[in-house]
């Protein structure tokens, strides 16, 4: 079981992400991929670990991902995910967006 801790509402209040400042403290602001829950202790401490190594350079394409994907794809879910077909988007909007450019035409509905 993973213990998650959740901030009160006035702690998120508090952060200085464009979501918690942008609005009066009355509205809950909702947008989507906002992450109000703390980051996860194995990727604070690689984050960590990078830091101390200056190790922040631009990232690229990591074949390491696409397995990563790919293995708890199949732990998870059964699911067989082929990796060459494996791609990085730079965020989930862009993602929808070339998705949809790739499997719809101009015209077409989409809900």
């Amino acid at each position: 079981m993973v213990d998650i801790k959740i901030d009160s509402l006035a702690d998120r209040y508090k952060r200085t992400s464009a979501k918690w400042r942008g609005l009066p403290a009355d509205i809950l602001p909702l947008p989507v991929a906002e992450m109000d829950f703390h980051i996860a202790q194995p990727i604070t401490a690689k984050l960590q670990e990078m830091i101390q190594a200056s190790d922040l350079g631009y990232g690229g394409l990591i074949p390491e991902y696409a397995q990563s994907f790919a293995d708890y794809s199949a732990k998870h879910w059964n699911w067989s995910v082929d990796v060459d077909q494996f791609t990085i988007a730079t965020d989930v909007g862009v993602a929808g967006v070339e998705t949809l450019r790739v499997l719809t035409n101009p015209g077409d509905k989409v809900v």
